[in-house]
């Protein structure tokens, strides 16, 4: 990355055929640095690196405490913090990191005030950095849909077409090729011997999480999704639910097409999975007292017992009402 922003502060076209794939915005980022020397700009990178790890460590903090509570918050980030992969990606100033932590703010600022279209720049930013965020875009803009002007849905639409554009203009520009980065990367992943294909996803996507995460924390996940899928049916936790789904999906489509599955791919269900896991651990601090449930089924009478049956107030402590039509 710092040779190709070296070549580019040159005056050179970045060498691509020598390298892994290009990501456009990182070395976009890395080549002001390199004027001031390679020095200065690895230690700028790693810095960089750096505030990407604090980033996400915090993003899923507050993902964990708006989706359960503040415990549930605490542990997903601490299993962030101690994943040995996670640790690594920071010191090494992975691009994926900054990926997903970008990814993890889109769902903090989609957590904190529904549907204000706030995270379509971030996942915009995020798609110059690795294509999974052109996926996640695409529902996004999706999701926010009926509730936008016309205006604001143009809008939002240049955001999503923007990234993936850019980067074949970039490809372009370089090689003469629009899908070099995607060419490339196929030809690379048989070279090395890597697995492709759809048929190695159900082995792989085992393999991947706890690559990222911890045995313990992949398994308490799984009892985190079916306890919040039964006693805490809240918007929130439907949204980080779907933002693993979908990240699921993107495995699937870069399966698809040809890719390596590896485990760097399965960073967007991987951050489900943590908050998830801060839900079994924490997340029972926001469900119903008993005597609370008691008197939902008890107490209401007339218009309030109809109003009921609609929707189930969900509302938290410290939180924004959240109402799930039933």
């Amino acid at each position: 990355m710092l040779l190709w922003a070296h070549e580019i502060i040159g005056g050179e076209l970045p060498s691509y055929e020598t390298g892994p794939t290009p990501h456009p915005l990182v070395v976009g980022v890395a080549s002001p640095l390199t004027v001031f020397g390679r020095d200065v700009a690895s230690q700028g990178t790693l810095l960089l690196g750096a505030v990407a790890f604090a980033t996400l460590v915090v993003a899923t903090y507050v993902s964990g405490k708006r989706a359960f509570s503040v415990p549930a918050g605490l542990v997903a980030a601490l299993a962030v913090l101690v994943s040995p992969k996670f640790i690594y990606f920071g010191a090494s100033a992975y691009q994926g990191l900054m990926f997903l932590a970008l990814v993890a703010c889109a769902l903090v600022l989609e957590l904190r005030e529904a549907r204000r279209g706030r995270s379509v720049l971030a996942l915009s930013i995020a798609g110059l950095i690795r294509p999974e965020a052109w996926l996640l875009s695409r529902l996004y803009w999706a999701y926010l849909y009926p509730t936008r002007s016309t205006k604001r849905r143009v809008l939002d639409a240049f955001f999503v077409v923007v990234p993936p554009l850019l980067w074949a203009a970039s490809d372009m520009l370089v090689t003469g090729q629009p899908l070099w980065s995607l060419t490339s990367t196929q030809a690379g992943s048989e070279a090395l011997g890597r697995p492709t294909g759809v048929g190695v996803l159900p082995s792989r996507t085992a393999k991947g999480l706890l690559e990222l995460l911890t045995s313990p924390a992949v398994a308490a996940a799984l009892v985190g999704i079916v306890l919040t899928a039964v006693a805490a049916r809240r918007r929130s936790t439907a949204l980080v639910g779907l933002l693993g789904l979908a990240g699921g999906v993107g495995v699937v489509g870069l399966a698809v097409v040809g890719l390596p599955v590896v485990g760097k791919y399965f960073l967007v269900p991987s951050l489900a999975v943590a908050v998830f896991f801060g839900a079994t651990v924490g997340g029972w601090t926001r469900l119903p007292r008993r005597s609370e449930a008691a008197s939902t089924r008890h107490g209401d009478s007339g218009p309030r017992r109809s109003a009921g049956r609609k929707a189930l107030n969900l509302q938290g402590p410290g939180s924004p009402g959240e109402h799930l039509v039933l």
